[in-house]
Parts: C-alpha cells; sequence; structure tokens
C-alpha cells in the first residue's frame, strides 16, 4: 500500500449570503479532496459571539463563587456594600477604628503571617460589623477566606 505525502491547496469562487463573494479553499491530500472553507467573515464574527460567551460564563462562574464565597462567611446581603472607604466616622474613636481597620486589612498578609487579630468592641450603632465585613470583604478579594 502506497500512501502519497503530496498535497496542494484548490481554490474556487464561492458566495456567503450575508457576506458577498469571497475564494472558498480546499487541501487535496493524497488524491483525496477535503472540505472546503466557508467564508472567513462568518468564521470571525462566529469566533468572536463564542469569545463573548465565554467572558459572559466566566463572569457568571465567578460571581457564584463570590456569592458562595460570602454565603460561606456569613456575610447578609444587606451588608456586602459595606467597605472601609464607605464607612463614615462620626467620633475620634470611630475615626481610629477605621484606621486600624484598614491598616489591618491592607497588611492582612503581614498580620497573617504573624497571627495577630483585631477586635471590636463597643455599644451598637458604632461600626463594628460594618468594620469587620468590610475587612472580610477586602481580604477576600485578594484570594483568603473569611467567616
Amino acid at each position: 500500500m502506497e500512501i502519497s505525502s503530496e498535497f496542494k491547496i484548490e481554490t474556487r469562487p464561492s458566495n456567503c449570503e450575508q457576506h458577498g463573494d469571497f475564494e472558498s479553499r480546499a487541501m487535496r491530500l493524497g488524491g483525496k479532496l477535503l472540505r472546503w472553507s466557508g467564508c472567513s467573515v462568518c468564521a470571525n464574527e462566529r469566533e468572536q459571539k463564542d469569545a463573548e460567551a465565554r467572558i459572559e460564563q466566566q463572569k457568571a462562574d465567578r460571581q457564584k463563587r463570590i456569592e458562595a464565597q460570602l454565603k460561606t462567611a456569613g456575610i447578609p446581603i444587606r451588608f456586602r456594600s459595606r467597605s472601609l472607604e464607605n464607612f463614615i466616622a462620626h467620633t475620634d474613636g470611630e475615626l481610629g477604628a477605621v484606621t486600624i481597620a484598614t491598616e489591618f486589612a491592607e497588611h492582612f498578609d503581614a498580620h497573617l503571617n504573624v497571627g495577630s487579630s483585631l477586635t471590636f468592641s463597643g455599644p451598637p450603632g458604632t461600626g463594628k460589623s460594618h468594620l469587620a465585613i468590610a475587612i472580610a470583604l477586602h481580604v477576600m478579594a485578594k484570594g483568603h477566606t473569611a467567616m
């Protein structure tokens, strides 16, 4: 049995209903003609749509992971918009608390390495939950977990 490794590209005029005339190509391998190509503009549009669909799926998957992390962390929906930036300090004590919370969040890896922690205490309505959740959201955004 003899197998030919000869190949050549053949072309022929073709027409796409959407994009008009184009040159279709096929490869002849060992005497056998392989499939003719379609419209390259259509192929590019399909690739673009597929890429956009993959990106949207990745966004949806990421959002699902984030929601799962938030649920695992026990962060109620009403607190999920809390951040260190939107904390409003009304007293010097609250200003000190947000300063310490910001330092802790921004240098979390160092605190994690030495095993330091942060505890908030005070009367209701002073922002303890806001700051704790803001720190948790900050460190979760950097790939850590929180609860």
